[in-house]
């Protein structure tokens, strides 16, 4: 019963910190997903720059405001979850897949009943960060 109890608060623990990390992978991958939409201008408009950046309006380029903070995020957790999440890579793999997938459809999908709307675009963005997120979490646990 002992054993039981250890093994139980251990899988919560794990839970915890995984959620704990997912939830700091938000944070961070709306700030440098936001910053990356300026880096370019301010660059200079370094081609360089412009392979991480959005290099002008269109929704194929905003979808780098996701993918690379989500993957550089991946890199920096992998080294706190590689032991306790077995499922990490396909883990993340989905959310990665995901953040995109609900950007471009959510974008269209409103498109068709209202011109575009910086506010909902924002909102959009946010929402796609956290289910990848959170679907990502799901999937360790």
């Amino acid at each position: 019963m002992k054993q039981m109890r250890c093994l139980v608060f251990m899988n919560d623990y794990k839970a915890k910190s995984i959620l704990e990390l997912e939830l700091s992978g938000i944070v961070f991958i709306v700030f440098v997903g936001s910053a990356l939409h300026f880096t370019f201008d301010l660059s200079g408009r370094n081609p360089l720059v412009g392979v991480f950046s959005a290099v002008n309006e269109s929704v194929w380029e905003h979808l780098k405001l996701s993918f690379w903070p989500a993957l550089l995020y991946a890199i920096i957790e992998y080294r706190y979850l590689k032991k306790a999440a077995g499922n990490f890579f396909t883990a993340k793999a989905v959310g990665l897949y995901l953040m995109p997938l609900i950007i471009v459809s959510s974008f269209y999908l409103y498109r068709i009943f209202s011109e575009e709307n910086l506010t909902l675009d924002i909102l959009i963005f946010i929402a796609a960060v956290t289910i990848g997120q959170l679907a990502s979490y799901k999937l360790m646990i």
